[in-house]
């Protein structure tokens, strides 16, 4: 797969003031290490993230991928949201 940028904001659970937004270097080999709350292409969702070293390039693991429901499409350089499954029986529906 080539190289893939995407902008990502990262929260913890410290206040939403403290959130930032950079561009996250995607590699689906890297496995994260505390828990946050990331919004990526507009799904919110809690993931486990980690922090590097000050000026360390951010990187969006697989684990944050799946957690907010995005997928690679490697031939084109772009992330894809997946689609919503629907939950069958989930609140009485058949």
């Amino acid at each position: 797969m080539g190289v893939t940028y995407v902008d990502v904001t990262v929260c913890t659970p410290a206040p939403r003031s403290h959130a930032r937004t950079r561009a996250f270097l995607v590699d689906i080999g890297a496995i994260d290490v505390t828990v946050g709350e990331l919004d990526l292409m507009g799904a919110l969702s809690g993931s486990v993230i980690g922090f590097g070293d000050e000026g360390a390039e951010p990187l969006l693991g697989v684990t944050a991928l799946e957690s907010a429901g995005i997928k690679v499409d490697p031939q084109n350089q772009r992330l894809k949201q997946l689609p919503a499954v629907r939950l069958r029986g989930f609140l009485g529906t058949p």
